[in-house]
């Protein structure tokens, strides 16, 4: 995608919380709708799957969980018909997001292992590992499951340190002190 968003899809995951909410709502909805219609004259299916994976993420942050699925169930399609399997495993992480939104933690969780499988069949899929096992273990944590979420985030953590990243730790450290500071109201 060459062409920059036009409206603010800033978004920020507020203290004592595990999910992101958007800088403005107005804005990031009519972003999934500039990115949903750019995605039509999209050159490639790998392209329109990008574009769809965003819409859907943004759509999952805003709220709209049924549209956020539509649209990465349908990125994940063109994506494996494209055969590019890092944006595949990408696209179902923000799915797993996006059905732990709409209240079924577990199956998320569930959908995150099979995705941490795929990374260790799949050399490549290696960069994503910290992306996945950030998102298992915030979905564990909304499942109820607090230590075995802490693992995960921990595990992420680690990776995420030696990545040197300090805007992806800050993330994996607050998910660490929701989960352990307060793990009967994490954040949903």
């Amino acid at each position: 995608m060459q062409e920059e968003i036009p409206f603010n899809i800033g978004h920020r995951i507020p203290e004592g919380q595990l999910r992101a909410v958007p800088d403005d709502l107005d804005e990031m909805h009519r972003a999934v709708d500039w990115l949903v219609e750019r995605a039509t004259s999209a050159k490639s299916a790998v392209e329109r799957a990008r574009m769809l994976g965003l819409a859907g993420g943004y759509a999952g942050i805003v709220g709209d969980v049924d549209r956020a699925s539509r649209l990465l169930r349908e990125a994940i399609e063109l994506a494996q018909q494209a055969e590019d399997p890092k944006i595949t495993l990408t696209l179902h992480i923000r799915l797993a997001d996006a059905i732990a939104g709409s209240g079924r933690p577990q199956d998320a969780a569930e959908l995150l292992e099979t995705q941490i499988l795929r990374i260790h069949e799949d050399p490549t899929l290696e960069p994503l590992r910290d992306f996945a096992h950030q998102h298992l273990g915030k979905a564990l944590i909304e499942a109820g499951e607090i230590q075995a979420g802490i693992d995960h985030l921990e595990h992420a953590l680690r990776i995420r340190q030696e990545k040197g990243d300090p805007d992806l730790r800050a993330s994996t450290e607050q998910g660490l002190r929701v989960a352990r500071e307060s793990p009967e109201k994490h954040g949903t």
